[in-house]
């Protein structure tokens, strides 16, 4: 993971060296997933409710459509996209590692539910 996000943190954002490593990196998970998975942690106590999926279903649909309605508008500085908010933060290499590693480490956590 470490190794990932210092080569992810060692590119410049946005260009096809960092989604190739991206690609990579989401490739391995799947492959680990799918013919060695880890050991799995204990199942949750509680199980989502159907109001709970509800609740995060429309937030990530009205997200999407944010997104979406935003591209449609320009992409720029009075429409932005969440990608174009958060590049103040990945420009910098320290934090695009930090939120690399994030990233793989909600991943991995993911993968062994």
């Amino acid at each position: 993971m470490a190794v990932v996000a210092v080569a992810i943190a060692s590119t410049r954002g946005l260009t096809l060296p960092p989604t190739l490593i991206i690609a990579l990196a989401g490739a391995a998970m799947w492959w680990i997933g799918h013919y060695a998975p880890p050991s799995r942690l204990d199942p949750p106590a509680v199980s989502a409710s159907p109001g709970g999926i509800a609740v995060w279903a429309t937030l990530f649909v009205l997200f999407c459509l944010w997104e979406l309605g935003v591209f449609l508008l320009g992409n720029n500085h009075d429409f932005p996209t969440f990608s174009m908010l958060v590049d103040p933060v990945v420009t910098w290499p320290p934090t695009r590692a930090v939120a690399t590693a994030g990233w793989l480490a909600w991943g991995w956590y993911l993968l062994r539910r």
